[in-house]
């Protein structure tokens, strides 16, 4: 009986063994994961001061444009561009932007001298997947001869990327 006993211990020991070694041999995870909306803009830096400081006799006086900014957006999903400004121009002075685009609609010479509460959409229609890369800007200051001497002042105009 006692060998029994010990043949019976031996042989369920021996099978424990076998299948702890058969537990080991993987393991499953659960890896979660997702990819977040990304809207992404920078701009290359300041425009040149803008000055009016010549006409033709008879006309109004000729405007100004700076050319010399950039900028780069990556967007993972339809986006659009707005433009708004600090604080509305002088009476009589227009400021004028421009963006170029390789991934979106551009809207040309939009008048952004009173956009302080209504952003105003300068590129729309751009597609999941751009990644334009040094778009050029371009702004164009008018005045009307009426608008006067106008001292240097400054303006901080916002670009914002935002959903379509």
């Amino acid at each position: 009986m006692k060998r029994l006993a010990l043949s019976l211990t031996m042989l369920l020991l021996v099978a424990g063994l076998a299948l702890i070694g058969v537990a080991a041999t993987s393991g499953d995870q659960t890896v979660s994961y997702q990819v977040a909306a990304i809207q992404a803009i920078s701009v290359s830096g300041n425009p040149s001061a803008l000055i009016i400081n010549s006409a033709t006799a008879g006309s109004e006086p000729d405007d100004d444009t700076d050319a010399t900014t950039t900028y780069s957006i990556t967007v993972n999903k339809g986006s659009k561009i707005t433009a708004t400004i600090n604080t509305v121009m002088s009476t009589g002075v227009t400021l004028k932007i421009n963006l170029a685009s390789a991934g979106g609609t551009t809207q040309p010479n939009v008048d952004i001298s009173d956009a302080t509460t209504t952003p105003l959409d300068v590129v729309t229609a751009i597609a999941a997947g751009s990644k334009d890369s040094g778009q050029a800007i371009t702004y164009t200051l008018s005045a009307l001869a009426s608008a006067g001497v106008v001292e240097q002042a400054n303006k901080t105009v916002t670009l914002t990327i935002t959903d379509a």
